[in-house]
Order: structure tokens, then sequence, then C-alpha cells
């Protein structure tokens, strides 16, 4: 009997995290579609953009963004133009980029970035938006997030000087809203580095105890660490949100 009810507790739980999850598109400011899974934490929760690393798809986040909502926040997870394919997800932006030849320099992600930004805040209606980036994304979330007001905070996995004709250290200085930065432990010198020129009573540098991998991958259940990353995680998102 008991394992009867843990089998239908377990059933109802999946197929309520299928029914919040669903693929969404939205069009770049350069017309390009962009393909993303998006998370439903409800009305009023706020929207954790999540974006790749290089050769890698929304799928990055397939295994962290059902946490994330269990944490109670939204999650969009973007295909950018460069891409590939990651725990089993294709990238469907690169593809289609490719076929009408659009730019799929990493410098062009911004474009993909903003086009996330304008869906969670317009489309999906969100008051506070956090813009979440992976090694080249994380520049680029970095550079977002000093301009653009529709950011309330950013997170940052393994930021670096990674995109040609892109100098990230020139926009930390700017960031005026709370920041978490992050990377495996042989980065995190790297990563403070990074983030020097940035006011610190916005940034919250988390150094794990030792271990860890480039970019978000931390936060998925095959770092040995993840927990550790998300908990630092969600102590930040709680604490600023």
């Amino acid at each position: 009997m008991r394992n009867s009810i843990f089998t239908t507790i377990i059933i109802l739980a999946l197929a309520v995290s299928a029914q919040a999850q669903k693929k969404v598109s939205f069009v770049a400011p350069d017309n390009l579609k962009i393909t993303a899974d998006l998370y439903d934490a409800g009305a009023g929760a706020p929207v954790v953009i999540l974006c790749h690393e290089a050769n890698s798809s929304r799928g990055e986040f397939k295994n962290a963004a059902p946490k994330l909502v269990a944490m109670g926040f939204t999650c969009l997870a973007i295909d950018m133009r460069a891409g590939g394919t990651k725990n089993g997800v294709a990238n469907e932006t690169t593809p289609d980029a490719i076929e009408k030849k659009f730019p799929i320099a990493l410098l062009y992600g911004e474009q993909d970035m903003l086009a996330a930004v304008a869906y969670a805040n317009e489309t999906l209606k969100a008051e506070k938006i956090i813009l979440l980036g992976s090694s080249y994304s994380a520049g680029l979330a970095l550079m977002i997030g000093a301009y653009d007001d529709r950011i309330t905070a950013i997170a940052v996995f393994s930021p670096g000087e990674y995109i040609e004709d892109l100098s990230v250290s020139t926009y930390v200085q700017y960031i005026a809203k709370p920041t978490f930065a992050t990377g495996a432990n042989s980065e995190i010198g790297d990563v403070r580095a990074m983030m020097a020129g940035m006011n610190e009573d916005y940034l919250v540098l988390f150094s794990p105890s030792g271990g860890g991998v480039h970019g978000a991958k931390n936060l998925d259940q095959s770092t040995p660490n993840h927990k550790e990353y998300l908990d630092a995680l969600e102590r930040f998102l709680k604490r600023y949100l």
C-alpha cells in the first residue's frame, strides 16, 4: 500500500513537472527566431533567464531548472545561436541561424539574450528578472546587466574575456545591481580578477569548498558538488529578491 502511494506521488509530480515545462519562441532584435524552454513557477514568480555556454543548448539546464522552479523561480532556458547539443537536447536556434545566414559569432548572443529579457518583461510580465550566464554568456550577462534596467540581478558562472571585440571588464565597473559570481574552485582567482572593478556592495563571490567545473554545469547533478552551488545560488536569490 505504501509503495503504491509513493508511486502515485512520483507519477503526479512528473506530470506536474511536464505540464509546467513548455517550448516557446520569440524573435531577436535582428529577427532570428530564438527557441527556449519555459519552466513556469506560477504568476508573480521572478524569472531566471538561463543562458548556456558555447556549443551547448537549453539542455544545459535540463536538470537544474526544475530545482530552481521548486525554489519559487520561473526559468527561461534559451537556445543561443552559437550552440550544439547538451544533455540530449539539440539547440534549435543554431541550425535556423546557419540556414538563414544570420551571424553566429559569440558577440551576437547579446541579441538572443535581449530577446529573452524582452519576452520575460513583456510576455511573462515579470517584475524581477535575473540574467544567468555560463562561460561566454556570463560575459554577455555582465555587459547587458550593466546597461539594461529591466535586469534585477545577475548570476555568472566562469565569466571571462572569451569574446572577440568585447572587453567585459569595461562593463563590470558600471554594474550597480546584485551580482552572484562563481566558477570551478580552480577558477575563483580568475573570477575575482574579472569582477575586481565592480562595487563590492553589489557583489557576492562564491568560492566552493573544492572541485567544480567550468560554467553553469556546476548546477547540474552530474557535477559532484552541484548542491553546494545550488544552495549558494538560492541564498543569493532569496536574499536579494
